[in-house]
């Protein structure tokens, strides 16, 4: 204790504390770095672990994500919103193979304004915080950070403005690297220089340890870039959006993948797995992506969703449904029926005081 009765800090709050003013510096749009040619591991480490949220609790918060389709709701959901200006969504599966490895990934990809360095750095550091600086479980990157571990091990995402690019990557093969259960979060955030003559001097680096962030990545991801010049090509030939990758996807029983991707007709089911019965698929509501989709938006906006290829035609039923009820009078009944037809197929239809008004769809949901 010091005179006045006062517990001194422990190394370790000390420590702490030092790395909460890193994270504090790293966390916004930061100048690079100078005079310094080299960083050891240890020091990024020490600038990159995200010490808000640990990565065991992170884990833990994915589990309570259920439903492995509302994960893929939510980043669509995301690209969805009025302020990202997507014209399309592109979900995709892509197999890379080469001589040294085999990776399957999963990509949600828009064509959106993209998110800014400093919106990016909050979204992938933060564990939440608002524009009033109060705790918002919600608002920053947590529901996009526990819906990508609930899918996968590994997730990168890249995102392209007008006049900023920024790279980030969470990964359980990067958490082996670290004696840590703080998450290693490396990014870097580039600005586009209109006057530059070639690629190399386009993108010009805003964060700290540039070249041993984007080498910490590249390392991970040598599948889909196998050089830095790869990188800057590939942003090169984004226009503006935001993409997610996510790769090491779950697996389930049987070491099957959770979900079908059925290329033939452009579908993503979730896998199921009996116990007695061994694999099969449903295309209901709560196992189809196409027909999931489909009741995101009740009055569907004017984005294309496209999935394994496929425009999706985005038709919510329901919506008939929603303008009828709400331009009946009271004294007019709504009523909806449901039925299987001789093909076993399911005709929701409804009427208005008695009157037939029309069926909503013809498939099993």
């Amino acid at each position: 204790m010091s005179e006045k009765g006062n517990v001194q800090p422990s190394n370790e709050n000390v420590e702490m504390l030092s790395l909460n003013k890193n994270l504090n510096s790293i966390s916004t749009d930061t100048s690079d770095l100078v005079g310094q040619d080299f960083f050891t591991f240890e020091e990024i480490k020490k600038n990159y672990l995200n010490n808000l949220i640990s990565w065991t609790f992170l884990k833990k918060l994915s589990e309570f994500n259920q439903w492995s389709l509302g994960c893929i709701g939510n980043f669509v959901m995301n690209s969805l919103k009025e302020q990202v200006t997507a014209k399309n969504i592109y979900i995709q599966f892509e197999k890379y193979n080469n001589e040294n490895t085999n990776e399957d990934v999963l990509s949600i990809i828009d064509d959106g304004r993209g998110i800014s360095c400093l919106e990016f750095n909050q979204i992938m550091y933060s564990f939440s915080q608002n524009e009033n600086k109060e705790d918002n479980f919600f608002q920053y990157g947590i529901s996009m950070k526990t819906s990508a571990m609930r899918l996968a091990d590994s997730f990168l995402i890249i995102s392209k403005t007008e006049n900023e690019v920024s790279i980030g990557l969470i990964s359980q093969r990067l958490q082996k690297l670290i004696d840590s259960d703080l998450i290693l979060t490396p990014i870097v955030n580039y600005k586009i220089s209109s006057s530059a003559s070639n690629l190399e001097g386009k993108y010009l680096p805003k964060s700290n340890y540039p070249l041993e962030s984007i080498n910490l990545i590249l390392e991970q991801i040598k599948f889909m870039f196998k050089s830095i010049d790869d990188i800057n090509n590939h942003f090169e030939q984004m226009k503006t959006g935001t993409e997610i990758y996510l790769f090491d996807l779950h697996r389930g029983m049987e070491n099957e993948y959770e979900f079908e991707f059925n290329k033939q007709e452009r579908d993503i089911v979730v896998n199921i797995v009996d116990k007695e019965f061994g694999s099969c698929v449903s295309s209901g509501i709560d196992t189809s992506l196409t027909c999931y989709l489909n009741f995101l938006q009740l009055n569907p906006s004017s984005t294309k969703i496209h999935i394994l290829g496929k425009e999706l035609n985005r038709s919510n039923p329901y919506y008939s449904i929603y303008l009828l009820s709400k331009n009946s009078s009271d004294a007019e009944k709504l009523t909806y029926l449901k039925y299987e037809n001789e093909n076993n197929k399911q005709i929701d239809s409804f009427y208005i005081n008695g009157d037939y008004k029309g069926a909503l769809f013809n498939k099993k949901y």
